[in-house]
């Protein structure tokens, strides 16, 4: 299970559609400030992407996660050049 039935077991039924708009508008939000960051970069955003997607799904599977992992595959020479810290 995701994140999702935890936050909604803990939220009263009166604010439920306000914590669902919330929970769908979260993935549409990394949209815009990370194709500024990874323009040049199309596999790395697209992986980025993928990811975020499917961590924040209701009920993630793990064909979300090997999806992931195989864009993340094909973003591994931008990846190599990251510099951690």
């Amino acid at each position: 299970l995701g994140q999702w039935w935890y936050l909604f077991a803990q939220v009263f039924p009166a604010q439920r559609t306000f914590f669902c708009f919330v929970a769908h508008m979260l993935c549409a939000m990394f949209v815009v400030p990370a194709a500024l960051r990874f323009r040049r970069h199309g596999a790395t955003l697209v992986a980025l992407q993928a990811g975020v997607a499917a961590m924040l799904r209701p009920y993630p599977s793990a064909g979300d996660l090997g999806l992931f992992l195989s864009l993340l595959a094909l973003a591994g020479p931008q990846l190599q050049r990251c510099r951690v810290g």
